[in-house]
């Protein structure tokens, strides 16, 4: 989905973005009230953009597909002390520090090991490895039951052609935090 942005046509310190009155059709004006339309407007689109994707994303409120696992994103970024790809599976607490403390390797002070009740929870993440530039991201997307375990699906995103980006070194990384299980997990990278 592709928003447009209306150019902004003057005003000053803060004004309306036009000193001139709109007119719709036939000649009339439309005055104080032109803004409410505006706002009307903005509301759906932000309305279609946040419903659009939530249960493929695993996130509360989506209607989950038959088979599909509901989790929550705990660690997300471009910035991490794990510098090769990896997909992990932690399912108790001192993995989960030891993960936790190669990822934030030469952090000062590191971040805090996010709360995890291994009891009744497990971690998943995804590491993409070095990548040569800013713009690049990875995410997990949906987890669902199959015949052979849970199957974690993620995605990885790059800047497009021509984006200006920093020459910097990055580690994109997601961790969620799901239920419990006792089965095989199987990665798999979902086309964009």
């Amino acid at each position: 989905m592709q928003l447009a942005f209306l150019p902004w046509t003057g005003g000053a310190s803060g004004d309306a973005p036009s000193a001139r009155p709109l007119r719709g059709r036939q000649g009339r004006h439309f005055g104080a009230g032109r803004w409410s339309g505006l706002t009307a407007l903005s509301g759906l689109v932000l309305a279609g953009v946040l419903s659009s994707g939530c249960a493929s994303r695993g996130e509360p409120g989506g209607s989950p597909e038959t088979g599909s696992i509901a989790f929550e994103s705990i660690a997300r970024g471009s910035r991490s002390g794990i510098h090769e790809p990896r997909r992990v599976v932690i399912r108790d607490p001192q993995a989960f520090a030891a993960l936790w403390a190669e990822h934030t390797r030469g952090e000062s002070p590191p971040r805090p090991l996010p709360e995890v009740d291994f009891a009744t929870s497990l971690v998943v993440g995804v590491f993409a490895g070095t990548r040569s530039s800013s713009g690049h991201g990875v995410e997990i997307v949906s987890c669902r039951e199959t015949a052979a375990g849970r199957r974690v699906e993620y995605v990885e995103t790059k800047p497009a052609p021509g984006t200006i980006t920093l020459s910097v070194m990055t580690h994109p990384f997601h961790l969620v935090r799901m239920s419990r299980f006792a089965g095989e997990f199987e990665f798999h990278l979902a086309a964009e």
